[in-house]
């Protein structure tokens, strides 16, 4: 259990098998696990005031989402409802 905080920390959501029991990564999956992680995608930090990230999952929870999709749906949809007319989004 001393490796769920670790890989956590790294990124990566820790190995669960079928009953529940965590699974010990090995170093060489958990490497593998963060190279396809910063290949496959961009990082993005946001600062925003005390107590709304607690807000913010509450909200996500309640319609059955990541914080991170919620952010990611919100911000998909904001341009798509606020376009600029010379913008082309792809």
């Amino acid at each position: 259990a001393a490796y769920i905080p670790i890989a956590k920390a790294r990124g990566i959501t820790p190995l669960f098998d079928k009953g529940g029991d965590f699974m010990t990564a090995t170093k060489a999956r958990i490497t593998a696990n963060i190279r396809y992680r910063d290949k496959a995608y961009d990082q993005l930090s946001i600062s925003i005031p005390k107590g709304k990230r607690g807000e913010y999952a509450t909200a996500a929870k309640k319609r059955g989402m990541s914080l991170a999709g919620l952010i990611k749906t919100s911000v998909e949809e904001y341009i798509q409802n606020h376009s600029i007319e010379s913008e082309t989004i792809k």
